[in-house]
């Protein structure tokens, strides 16, 4: 039993080296140099825009990744039929696209009308949400969506259970609606069941559901959130919230079970407060129940949440204050999913880390284990194709001309996999 193990080992270790372009330090190769642009993650998916197309990976059980399958992919896939595209944005298992000519377009999970479309029929390609044109900014949260208008109008659609739509009702959208009363709108940030925007005047205004008091009162309106001034960017974490003021400086108020607010405890707070420690900050980003700040010269700083590495700091451990991404460097941009984070380097190449399954890394590689501490870089030129039984787990995988059995065990666990020849 011992000799099939050891070769079993030795033969997964080949195909995952020969195969999958991993140098010998264990990070994959970056395969195109074609530059990216703007990247957004889901809840298990990740989406990016190149030369005006979507790519996206991951979880694809809803369709979220829009190449008009429901087939998982652990590399980026092109989504249909779309281009000219300038912003996008992954919710919890759906996407959406902003084209230059302001028209906005959805796929994925269409539950309480979340696409925008007026049915609440899934779709595994974009469908146009109705009647929005002139749009300069969208977000998609786990379950409503919303975009923001050239004149600075604020739009909502999806579920409206506690009021996140911001249009004084609980009732659900199948297509948008306007927020009557909220103006000149800069920026617009969602998570979960709670809403942030930023006016260009550098108030922040809040909105939906408020469990941990992150916005500082419950409502079904927008609200301004007071103490803040003179904002330069917003980020949404759904149970608290982070704000970048034009002097460098971070604050955050919420909830604060992992300590996700930076300030050392534990401690909820409905009143935002500065970060200690934390300046130069060019760019930060709430995710659920951990946070990033990028700063000038490229290095990250995270807290939060740690238990899949997800911090890039080559720990599991949770920060309660910032602490140096030792793992990172030269990064312009990090998006947080619950699971893995990704993010852009100043080289516009792409990289991931934290929860492995599902193909959330896009890096094109099996792993055994649940998580990596250590960042790949999402792979755009190996093609696979996967074939699945009707549990929807993978039979094969061709690479090429190439087959790749995969062998599980009598539990249903793989075991290894074989190359056919």
């Amino acid at each position: 039993m011992k000799k099939i193990r050891i070769f079993l080992i030795i033969i997964i270790f080949f195909l995952i080296v020969n195969v999958f372009l991993v140098n010998p330090t264990g990070k994959a190769h970056a395969l195109s140099n074609e530059k990216v642009g703007q990247i957004s993650s889901g809840f298990s998916h990740t989406l990016t825009i190149k030369g005006g197309k979507v790519y996206s990976w991951g979880l694809n059980t809803y369709g979220q990744l829009g190449n008009g399958t429901n087939i998982n992919s652990n590399t980026p896939v092109q989504v249909s039929n779309l281009t000219n595209v300038i912003f996008v944005a992954a919710g919890a298992n759906s996407s959406a696209a902003l084209k230059e000519d302001g028209t906005v377009w959805s796929w994925g999970t269409n539950l309480y009308g979340k696409l925008g479309d007026g049915t609440t029929t899934n779709s595994n390609v974009p469908v146009q949400v109705v009647g929005l044109t002139n749009v300069k900014a969208i977000a998609v949260a786990q379950m409503h969506s919303m975009a923001v208008k050239k004149d600075g109008t604020v739009w909502t659609w999806g579920r409206n259970n506690v009021g996140q739509l911001g249009d004084g009702t609980t009732t659900n959208r199948l297509v948008p609606v306007q927020l009557i009363g909220l103006t000149e709108v800069a920026e617009i940030s969602v998570l979960n069941f709670s809403t942030l925007v930023l006016k260009q005047d550098k108030t922040v205004w809040t909105w939906g559901g408020n469990a941990q008091g992150q916005l500082k009162d419950s409502t079904l309106v927008p609200i301004r959130v007071t103490g803040l001034t003179d904002v330069r960017s917003v980020s949404s974490g759904g149970n608290y919230a982070i704000a970048i003021k034009e002097d460098g400086t971070v604050w955050s108020w919420g909830d604060n079970f992992y300590g996700q607010l930076g300030d050392g405890t534990k401690i909820a707070r409905s009143v935002p407060a500065q970060i200690n420690g934390l300046t130069n900050v060019n760019v930060v980003t709430a995710g659920l129940y951990r946070a990033y700040a990028v700063k000038i010269d490229g290095s990250v700083w995270s807290w939060g949440q740690n238990e899949n590495g997800q911090l890039g700091d080559g720990t599991k451990i949770d920060r309660a204050v910032p602490t140096l991404a030792t793992n990172l460097s030269n990064v312009s941009i990090v998006v947080a999913a619950p699971y893995f984070s990704a993010a852009i380097l100043k080289n516009n190449r792409i990289i991931s880390w934290g929860y492995t399954k599902d193909g959330v890394l896009g890096d094109g590689i099996i792993y055994k284990d649940l998580y990596t501490l250590i960042p790949k870089y999402v792979n755009f030129t190996t093609k696979i194709k996967y074939f699945y039984h009707s549990n929807n787990r993978i039979d094969y995988i061709l690479i090429g001309d190439i087959k790749y059995l995969y062998i599980y065990d009598a539990n249903g666990n793989l075991t290894s996999v074989q190359k056919v020849v």
